[in-house]
C-alpha cells in the first residue's frame, strides 16, 4: 500500500502564488496581443 506522499510526488512543493499567476496570466495575454497583431497584419497584406 502506498503512502498519500508516494502518491503525490508533488506534495512537498508549494502552489503557484500570486506573483507567479500574475506572471502567468501576463505571459497569456501578450502571447495573445502578438497572435492578434500577426492576424490582423497577415489581413491586411491581401
Amino acid at each position: 500500500m502506498m503512502s498519500p506522499a508516494a502518491a503525490l510526488p508533488m506534495a512537498d512543493q508549494r502552489r503557484f502564488g500570486v506573483r507567479e499567476i500574475a506572471w502567468w496570466a501576463g505571459a497569456a495575454a501578450l502571447v495573445l496581443v502578438a497572435h492578434a497583431a500577426i492576424g490582423y497584419a497577415m489581413q491586411s497584406w491581401r
